[in-house]
């Protein structure tokens, strides 16, 4: 019996000590990482092994991609491992956090498990060093790669062949019939294609040919308001040409197209790609050097260049076909190398000098090159020489690389031109149709809308030119820069920026937020115009409470589009409270007037004792509020002068408004008669000229016009009918109406007004 009860509370003590052992193992326990398999000191060794690969090998651009990928995915899994390594130290951390400080006499359950998750946040951290190594090693060959393949992109772009007199002494022991083309090596390299590869080549020949045949003359037409831009003068070439020739275009083109999507990634050596590319520069470069011209030199038949100009624009073309198929184009071994090599020579030379001549002869209509003959001829003559000393003496990389340097420079330099000839059709078509656009949207632009949407206009037009500007100059460099670090070192700069002590200054992001800033700041007035149509039509809203509303949304959106602005650009605005204690230094000492004047706007927005059209008087100045900004108020005067006038004055000094919160106001006329005039008469004829009109309040709201007998002068009896309008605004034209109806009315009833006159007696004295 005892031992049972023994036994119970034996089982008893184990149950307790398990519930409270439960909620501490359960809290411990870390969740188990997902194996994946990657052991990260065979990582280590494998990124340690491609780096002595890559010291000693000097492998071609396939190989340094192969390099670059193997070591890319052992970066990814290293950081992915780290990431998962990171959360179960943390988990782990968490895990001893529950367990509290180790205090003397705990139980023995819970030492060890302090232990067991003191040696198992070891083991993780060992392997987090594993995988930091593998980052530091991964990172370390990818740096030696790139070095490695600008050093291989160097040499072989400096590299040097055999020489030109070399290539004839061995064409010199080539059988004859060895020189002929090998036709079953050209037949395979244009039939390379499979079925549906000749099915979309031939759908999309037939979709271009549609296009420059039936669409061409409708898009001459569309462009017809761009007739002296680039883009609209090269589709009014391309349609002044036979039907024959865009069918040829057409084919050429969507030959191009299609083969390049489809077999310039092929394992395969079709030649198709670099042919249509080949013909399509014979085709097309000749109506868009032309346009460019056309575009420059305005003249009244549109064709600018003479018969023996365009001759010489297409025998370059042709030239530059040739060199844009011999240098791009598989080596399908067809004839000896010997040969190739001299046939390149040839046709390089002759391009060559046909270019030079085609630049000197149309150099004239570029208002750049104009009167500038003799550099051009000189630039022109060294880069020719350059060029064929290349090709003499077996450089023959190093001048494909300027050859195509100069190609693509030409390119970039056609689409710029074209680009800008688009942008700025679009902008005039959208400055020509503002207002109806506007229209559209109900809302109304007045000059003062115009001058600030045009600055605006203008503010953008110069960053786009600068970001324009920019993206040319890298790609100019990426072309002419063979090892490629330039570029990268440029790029660098520009995204990652430079550091001035702890100030890190992004040029991109600098730009970028100048740009966000400036839009924002236009669309402000478009914000403004929207919610001034909506508002007006809230009959809650008076036309007062409106303008302040506006005034002040227009200040928050200028705000809003600083920070956005500065924030993309990259300050922080953690330092806001060291400027605004700078801020604070400065209103103490310069700043008092700007910031009370900046208050005193803000109080007449929201109290509105004045308001935009209201008749005050502050001070010596006299007029209608013409504006009510942050800083200062414009009253213009009756004389149509505009006076800036201080917000803090109008708050700290008298102003009387005529027109606060009620445009009635009191008009006086006064009048004299002549002495022995009928005074009940007077009254009555002013009374009825008051009440008679239409601006005089008689309705009871205020008080009804009366006639006062003001006193006896000196040479009349004064009367001053006094009468309230309904606005006051009109004073003076009510004033004028009376006084002609006053005059009017005393002529017809005889009563007399008096003009000054005095009585003089001479006394005489005997």
């Amino acid at each position: 019996m005892h031992a049972i009860r023994y036994s119970n509370l034996i089982i008893l003590i184990l149950l307790l000590m398990g519930l409270s052992i439960y909620p501490v193992m359960a809290v411990a326990e870390p969740v188990p990482a997902e194996n994946t398999g990657y052991d990260p000191i065979k990582g280590n060794q494998q990124v340690k092994k491609l780096i002595g690969s890559i010291e000693k090998k000097s492998g071609d651009p396939g190989q340094y991609e192969a390099w670059r990928n193997e070591i890319a995915d052992h970066l990814r899994q290293g950081e992915e491992q780290q990431e998962i390594l990171q959360k179960e130290v943390a988990e782990i951390d968490a895990a001893l956090k529950a367990l509290g400080d180790k205090v003397e006499g705990e139980s023995a359950p819970m030492a060890r498990e302090r232990a067991r998750l003191g040696n198992l946040r070891k083991l993780k951290e060992a392997q987090l060093a594993e995988y930091r190594l593998l980052d530091i090693n991964g990172k370390e060959a990818l740096r030696k790669l790139e070095v490695k393949r600008q050093e291989g992109q160097r040499s072989r772009v400096l590299g040097k062949e055999a020489p030109l007199w070399g290539l004839v002494t061995e064409l010199r022991r080539t059988a004859g019939e060895e020189l002929l083309p090998d036709w079953t090596k050209i037949r395979q390299g244009f039939l390379a294609v499979t079925g549906h590869q000749i099915v979309a080549l031939l759908l999309s020949v037939c979709l271009t040919i549609w296009l420059f045949v039936m669409l061409a003359g409708k898009i001459e037409r569309y462009l017809d308001i761009d007739r002296s831009g680039s883009l609209g003068r090269f589709v009014a070439l391309i349609n002044r040409h036979s039907l024959l020739y865009r069918l040829g275009l057409g084919i050429v083109v969507g030959t191009t197209a299609v083969s390049w999507l489809l077999l310039a990634g092929d394992e395969t050596t079709s030649f198709l790609p670099w042919l249509s590319s080949a013909l399509l520069v014979a085709f097309m470069l000749p109506a868009l050097v032309e346009s460019l011209c056309i575009s420059t030199e305005q003249s009244a038949d549109g064709r600018p260049l003479s018969v023996l100009q365009r001759w010489l624009v297409r025998g370059a073309a042709v030239g530059a076909a040739l060199v844009v198929f011999m240098l791009g184009a598989p080596d399908l071994d067809l004839v000896p190398e010997a040969a190739a090599l001299l046939w390149r020579f040839i046709v390089v030379s002759g391009t060559i000098f046909l270019t030079a001549l085609t630049i000197i002869t149309i150099s004239g209509f570029f208002p750049v090159l104009r009167g500038r003959g003799r550099i051009i001829r000189f630039l022109l003559f060294v880069a020719a020489a350059a060029v064929l000393y290349l090709e003499i003496f077996g450089f023959r990389a190093l001048s494909s690389h300027l050859l195509a340097g100069f190609a693509w420079s030409f390119v970039v330099f056609a689409a710029t031109v074209m680009v800008v000839d688009i942008i700025q059709w679009l902008l005039a078509i959208v400055f020509d149709n503002r207002h109806h656009m506007f229209d559209r949207l109900g809302i109304l632009l007045d000059d003062g809308d115009e001058v600030e949407l045009l600055r605006g206009i203008g503010w953008l037009r110069s960053i786009l030119k600068f970001i324009v500007a920019v993206l040319i100059l890298l790609v100019l460099v990426a072309l002419w820069d063979f090892s490629g670090a330039y570029v990268k070192a440029m790029v660098a700069f520009l995204v990652n920026g430079f550091q001035i002590g702890k100030l890190l200054i992004v040029p991109a992001r600098i730009v970028l937020g100048l740009f966000m800033f400036i839009v924002g700041w236009s669309l402000t007035l478009w914000v403004k115009k929207i919610l001034d149509r909506k508002w007006a039509q809230e009959a809650a809203f008076a036309e007062s409470t409106r303008e302040a509303l506006l005034t002040v949304t227009g200040y928050v959106c200028y705000v809003v589009a600083a920070i956005v602005g500065l924030s993309i650009a990259g300050v922080n605005f953690s330092g806001l409270a060291v400027i605004a204690g700078a801020l604070s230094v400065g209103i103490g000492f310069g700043l008092q007037n700007i910031v009370n004047n900046f208050v005193s706007g803000l109080i007449l927005l929201f109290e509105q004792p004045i308001k935009r059209g209201d008749w005050i008087v502050a001070g010596s100045t006299e007029g209608y509020v013409k504006k009510i900004s942050v800083r200062s108020t414009i009253i213009q005067t009756f004389d149509r002068a505009d006076v800036i006038v201080p917000n803090s004055e109008l708050i700290s000094s008298p102003v009387t408004n005529m027109m606060f919160n009620d445009r009635r106001g009191r008009l006086k006329v006064s009048v004299g008669v002549a002495y022995g005039s009928d005074t009940a008469l007077v009254r009555r004829l002013l009374l009825e000229i008051a009440e008679g009109h239409g601006e005089v309040i008689v309705d009871g709201s205020s008080p009804r016009p009366d006639v006062f007998f003001q006193e006896f002068a000196e040479s009349s009896l004064n009367f001053d009918l006094l009468c309230h309008l309904k606005n006051i605004d009109n004073r003076a034209r009510v004033r004028s109406e009376m006084n002609y109806l006053i005059d009017e009315a005393f002529r017809r009833h005889g009563i007399e007004i008096p003009f000054p006159q005095r009585d003089i007696h001479i006394r005489t004295t005997s």
